[in-house]
């Protein structure tokens, strides 16, 4: 580099910058300061910008005693810029040709088409306008990951990041063990089960990092990360995740003919279900730590009004982020269960499980339609992995298909990646796009 006066004067104003920051912040809060803005420089010169953004911040929505309004608003207008930045890229370099309509594509061209009909019958327009548009960039960033990721190096960057959420989140929740004690774990998040599906959805691309792995202490150090972010998934203590990552485990198994591992395991699961429902002592403590009583009664009470209210309402249900006192009406039986649940009416009604979500938000055909969209993500999910020839690109497609078919049982306890918070869905969304990008642009790994 040549030195002239512009450049001394450019390093000594970056010099005088890292000095004021270490004065002010202290040499963490420096380094913290230093990697943030690499992080947002990043996002704005970086073709993958966007992505690595979304994938950075999505799991991060506890506020650690920040007003929680302001840094999220902050977060997200950093996003917002970043896909500015990115669509124009996208633009020039005319990402468009390469890409094909697929049936994701098609779904949520239903999708938008059907919601916008809710919306003319929703409880309450606004909200469910703006939850409406919310649910839409789901696509956006599904469509985005897609495009954009179109070689190894930028799939690697990716991946690497994936890898660091996992571990560093399950570091900080073994860490919050020792600090103050066990109470399900949660990551960066402010919701154990949120947290678990996270882990549920990036787990499974950390295994498929650590198979491809060339290098002998990568791969050590890559399975180590992901055998610790199970562990945590199971001290985050989400029952539909846990169940959902055994499901993974059997599709991995079934998809990479790994017959004999499958039936030991099955044989496993056998004995502990005699055991658990033979010896009393087993299932008494099967049922307290299972939270059968508790966590049952909770859900089937929402689940019992969720779907009482779908069917009040079913042809085109009653529009998105609808207040639990719109769900009820004027009128409901004041149990105590019922007043356990329902204590705060203004509450967005959430009632745990993706098919009463969608008859409640969009009608019986709106749960046609999501039904119709889990069908198709597996089945074109098993064509997709079914024409992979060579095993390193094949553990991605094992990796999304395992995580697609556990979708069938996360749905049925929560919200899934199609109507859930983006702290959570957003994950699915850019690992099924990572996918479709090794497809689309044919990335050797």
């Amino acid at each position: 580099m040549k030195i002239n006066r512009s450049n001394l004067l450019s390093l000594a104003g970056v010099d005088s910058g890292v000095l004021a920051t270490s004065i002010l912040l202290g040499p963490v809060g420096t380094l913290a300061a230093i990697a943030a803005g690499s992080l947002i420089a990043f996002t704005f010169f970086s073709e993958i910008g966007f992505v690595t953004l979304v994938t950075a911040i999505s799991h991060a929505n506890d506020s650690f005693s920040y007003n929680f309004d302001v840094v999220r608003a902050i977060r997200w207008s950093l996003v917002a810029l970043s896909l500015l930045v990115t669509v124009w890229q996208f633009l020039v370099r005319k990402g468009w040709k390469a890409l094909h309509i697929g049936f994701i594509d098609k779904y949520y061209a239903l999708f938008a088409v059907w919601g916008i009909v809710c919306l003319l019958f929703a409880a309450d327009f606004l909200p469910s306008l703006i939850e409406y548009f919310r649910l839409l960039a789901f696509y956006v960033l599904y469509l985005v990951t897609r495009a954009t990721v179109r070689d190894r190096k930028k799939l690697m960057i990716v991946l690497t990041l994936i890898t660091l959420i996992v571990f560093s989140s399950s570091l900080y929740s073994v860490g919050s063990i020792f600090h103050t004690g066990y109470f399900r774990v949660r990551g960066f998040m402010n919701n154990a089960g949120a947290y678990a599906q996270v882990l549920g959805y990036l787990v499974p691309f950390v295994v498929a990092a650590a198979y491809i792995a060339r290098a002998r202490a990568l791969k050590y150090l890559l399975s180590f990360v992901a055998i610790f972010g199970v562990l945590v998934l199971f001290l985050a203590w989400s029952r539909a995740s846990i169940i959902a990552a055994l499901v993974q485990y059997a599709v991995f198994l079934i998809a990479e003919k790994k017959y004999k591992a499958l039936l030991v395991s099955i044989s496993v699961a056998v004995v502990l279900a005699i055991a658990v429902l033979s010896i009393p002592t087993v299932w008494d403590i099967f049922y307290a730590v299972g939270r059968v009583q508790a966590g049952s009664t909770y859900r089937f009470t929402l689940w019992h009004t969720g779907i009482g209210a779908a069917l009040h309402k079913p042809l085109f249900g009653y529009g998105f982020a609808v207040p639990t006192g719109d769900v009820l009406g004027r009128i409901y039986w004041n149990d105590l269960a019922s007043n356990h649940v329902f204590h705060d009416l203004s509450r967005i009604f959430n009632v745990h499980n993706q098919y009463i979500n969608a008859a409640l938000s969009t009608g019986l055909p709106g749960l046609a339609l999501f039904i119709g969209f889990l069908y198709f993500l597996i089945r074109n999910g098993i064509r997709d992995l079914l024409k992979q020839g060579r095993k390193r690109r094949r553990m991605f497609f094992t990796a999304m298909l395992s995580i697609n078919v556990s979708l069938v049982v996360v749905c049925s306890f929560a919200n899934g990646p199609h109507l859930a918070s983006g702290s959570m869905a957003n994950y699915f969304w850019i690992t099924l796009g990572l996918t479709h990008a090794i497809r689309d642009h044919n990335i050797e790994i």
